[in-house]
């Protein structure tokens, strides 16, 4: 592979990654750390794609290899989020909690971290606690807000909180919105019992 080539792929992983063509994201991602090692965020990008497509085994290779770099408190918040929902998608629901929690002692302020610890929280049927945690966060996007209205109803109409997005639906379509992916959330949405 020539340079040309390598910033071609490296590219072509941002741009699908950011339109949420994770498929094509982590082929590219591939090309180009074949070629050289990724840069941090690129890595944690790739990352990302390979959980999200239960790559696990080459996603821990690759999350093993970024803890040994030396990392800024934020950086090592981003890393060890990526670990909790590797470990969530592995069916490890304590290893992702513990990982969240090793994320938000190095930045208290990591939405990823609080937003999947809801996420976690939902999980173990704690609506309550899930928008306690989903409140801490400072200036949220909307996606949050609309997040906060699903767990705010399964609260009050005592929803059974399970993996499907019909419930997302519902509400969504009560405010007129969509909510975008996002690579780094669990997918968690509600079933309407």
């Amino acid at each position: 592979m020539s340079e040309e080539q390598y910033e071609a792929a490296l590219t072509s992983a941002k741009n699908s990654y950011l339109a949420g063509d994770y498929n094509a994201a982590r082929v590219n991602y591939r090309k180009a750390n074949d070629f050289r090692t990724l840069g941090l965020e690129d890595s944690l990008n790739y990352a990302s794609t390979l959980i999200g497509q239960d790559l696990l085994a080459e996603a821990d290779q690759l999350l093993s290899r970024l803890s040994l770099q030396s990392l800024s408190p934020k950086e090592r918040a981003d890393l060890n989020v990526l670990k909790g929902l590797r470990s969530l998608n592995g069916g490890d629901v304590a290893g992702a909690e513990e990982a969240l929690k090793v994320a938000l002692e190095f930045d208290r302020s990591s939405e990823l971290a609080v937003f999947n610890m809801a996420n976690i929280r939902l999980l173990g049927n704690e609506p309550d606690r899930a928008l306690d945690m989903l409140d801490t966060i400072e200036n949220p996007v909307a996606n949050l807000h609309l997040w906060k209205l699903l767990i705010a109803e399964a609260a009050a109409t005592k929803i059974k909180v399970n993996m499907n997005s019909e419930g997302m639906s519902r509400v969504i379509e009560k405010v007129g919105a969509t909510i975008l992916p996002n690579p780094f959330a669990v997918e968690t949405n509600l079933v309407m019992a």
